[in-house]
């Protein structure tokens, strides 16, 4: 992607994005990083970010390692009020930054200040500009149908303490038989009386192999007066921002020898080491291929991703696998974020639910290698 800001009689500047890489004017200036960023000074020396977020994403607190005392200072402090705005007098930058400050604040997305426009706090969610002073998206919301008592200008249904817009993805089954298993792993997720409203609001639509939008306010009406935890909100968080996205992830359960033919498409144009003598003569692959990973996989396609799930996984350790492919490996995938960042995601996503379903954690030992994943017990990323 690439933003150009042309000043009147000026030579301006272009910025270029290229996934975590962001150059300006053709020379790399950072790269962003998961728990912040690395920031390129002169001479290629670079300096390590540290990012402290809150439950919303938001951006709290950014500190450097200076090199000569061996100690952490505050780069960046920033607060908001709950529709975003910075307070002014209680954000502040280091008097000593001698590089650019960092620009993903509220809700961790990228501040648009080129145009001297500091004021104005408009922040770029990747389809749309949302201006944190109203608290109004720039455009109509393209899931506006859904929200009829709202404005589709409306952000999160004017509930910022408690609800996010997150970029998650639409899941729809390879068959209606794949969309009901899922359905009934997402209601053993939910399972507990008090999510009674919520799930009464997950269906299916008429053809029976895509999850139906949930309407934000009818979401609202049913957790109205429910005492949620931390975890249990951010479930509902991270599975209603699966449904109601546009992206499209694919989720197969693996029933009988041999995976779909759509699923081998999707394997074999996204991983590299599936030589064509696995194939059968019609091109299909062995549900072997899934058993030998643990019954489950996560593949990358054009309009999102592809998920599978062996028959020989059931019940709760179902469920777990499907929040573990769909909602941990699934959600960057889309994105096209890979390696240690997906996976420790991954088992990120299957720790959240397992600890609302009540049974015990996995620290991710033996999913990508021999010793535990990277903070295992974290939040995933829920947008």
């Amino acid at each position: 992607m690439q933003k150009t800001e042309t000043t009147y009689g000026g030579p301006g500047h272009t910025r270029h994005y290229a996934g975590p890489f962001v150059y300006l004017n053709s020379e790399l200036v950072w790269v962003n990083t998961p728990t912040g960023r690395f920031v390129v000074l002169d001479k290629g020396n670079l300096a390590n970010e540290f990012h402290l977020r809150d439950h919303l994403g938001n951006t709290r607190v950014v500190m450097k390692k200076e090199a000569a005392s061996s100690q952490y200072v505050v780069m960046q402090d920033n607060s908001y009020y709950p529709f975003g705005k910075s307070i002014t007098g209680l954000t502040a930058s280091n008097r000593n930054l001698t590089y650019e400050k960092n620009r993903y604040l509220y809700n961790g997305k990228e501040k648009q200040d080129d145009f001297n426009m500091t004021s104005l706090d408009w922040y770029d969610y990747g389809a749309r500009f949302y201006d944190a002073q109203i608290g109004r998206w720039h455009s109509v919301d393209p899931l506006a149908e859904i929200y009829r008592r709202w404005s589709p200008y409306n952000y999160v249904v004017n509930n910022p303490l408690r609800f996010i817009d997150p970029d998650g993805m639409k899941v729809q089954g390879v068959t209606k038989d794949d969309a009901k298993k899922a359905h009934e792993d997402i209601n053993t997720m939910f399972a507990d009386k008090k999510f009674d409203g919520f799930r009464g609001l997950i269906s299916l639509d008429e053809k029976g192999n895509t999850f139906n939008a949930i309407d934000g306010d009818a979401m609202k009406k049913a957790l109205d007066g429910v005492e949620l935890s931390e975890d249990e909100q951010a479930l509902v968080d991270l599975v209603s921002g699966a449904i109601n996205s546009n992206d499209i992830n694919k989720i197969e359960y693996v029933s009988g020898d041999f995976i779909s033919q759509e699923g081998t498409e999707a394997i074999t144009g996204a991983l590299e080491n599936v030589p064509k003598g696995m194939l059968t003569p019609d091109g299909k692959l062995g549900k072997w291929f899934i058993d030998n990973r643990g019954g489950g996989l996560n593949a990358k396609t054009k309009t999102g991703s592809h998920s599978f799930i062996s028959k020989n996984v059931t019940g709760k350790d179902r469920a777990v696998l499907f929040g573990h492919e769909v909602l941990g490996h699934g959600i960057l995938t889309s994105k096209g974020v890979t390696g240690a960042d997906n996976n420790n995601n991954a088992v990120r996503a299957e720790n959240l639910i397992r600890r609302v379903i009540g049974i015990p954690q996995w620290d991710g030992s033996g999913h990508t290698g021999p010793t535990p994943s990277e903070n295992p017990y974290s939040m995933p990323k829920l947008k």
